[in-house]
C-alpha cells in the first residue's frame, strides 16, 4: 500500500505538467484542472481512461482521482503515467 509520502512523490509530475493547474488533494482524492480545447473533454477523457484501464472521474475541466487505499507504489505509478498519457492529449 503506497504511504502518503510516495503517493505525493508520485504525482508530483501531474502538478508539474504545463497544462495541469490547481493540483490540490484531501486525503486520497486528488484534483487539478487540464487546460484543453477539446469538446466535451469529460466524456473523452472518461473513454481514454476506460482505453487505458482506468476508472477516471472527470466533471468538465477538472479530472479527480479517487483510487482505492489499497494500491502499491508500483500501480499508483501506473495510473500517474496513464493519467498523464491523456493530460497530454488533452
Amino acid at each position: 500500500m503506497a504511504g502518503a509520502r510516495a503517493l505525493a512523490a508520485l504525482a508530483e509530475p501531474i502538478a508539474a505538467h504545463p497544462k495541469v493547474a490547481d493540483f490540490r488533494h484531501l486525503g486520497m482524492i486528488r484534483a487539478f484542472d487540464i487546460a484543453t480545447k477539446r469538446r466535451h473533454f469529460a466524456r473523452w477523457c472518461f473513454a481514454e481512461g476506460r482505453q487505458r484501464e482506468l476508472l477516471l472521474r472527470p466533471r468538465a475541466n477538472t479530472l479527480y482521482r479517487l483510487p482505492p487505499s489499497c494500491l502499491t507504489d508500483a500501480e499508483t505509478a501506473l495510473l500517474t503515467k496513464r493519467s498523464l498519457e491523456i493530460v497530454a492529449l488533452a
